[in-house]
């Protein structure tokens, strides 16, 4: 397993508090396993929404916080398909793949709220 860390650059919110939003990509496409995003929003940020997704059709949302200002590292997986069906595998779940860029949007915000993402990959 070799470990990568890619971080987006910072992002700041811009627009009148409670309704800023704010943008931000990583530099270079990341590829491999999604082991992990980090979170972690400014001292004194308010309740926002944050969502992390890939850029290209078909897109995929990697973490969705809704009202939410918790710093932390989450692990993001999905539920498991059959291969015959596409059913759920009930209590599967299996690694999120990438092969793309990763964009982070901000919503309902204060203005000049920052967050910094931080994602690990397995790239081996």
């Amino acid at each position: 397993m070799v470990i990568r860390r890619y971080t987006i650059p910072q992002i700041v919110c811009s627009g009148s508090d409670g309704s800023a939003t704010g943008t931000g990509a990583s530099s270079v496409p990341i590829n491999g396993k999604l082991l992990a995003i980090h979170l972690n929003h400014s001292t004194g940020a308010v309740t926002s929404d944050v969502t992390v997704a890939t850029t290209q059709a078909p897109t995929q949302t990697l973490t969705s916080k809704a009202n939410s200002v918790t710093d932390g590292w989450f692990y993001p997986v999905v539920q498991s398909t059959g291969a015959v069906d596409g059913a759920a595998v009930s209590g599967a779940y299996a690694p999120l793949y990438l092969d793309d860029y990763v964009t982070v949007s901000v919503a309902q915000a204060n203005g000049a709220q920052t967050l910094d993402v931080t994602l690990l990959v397995d790239v081996d």
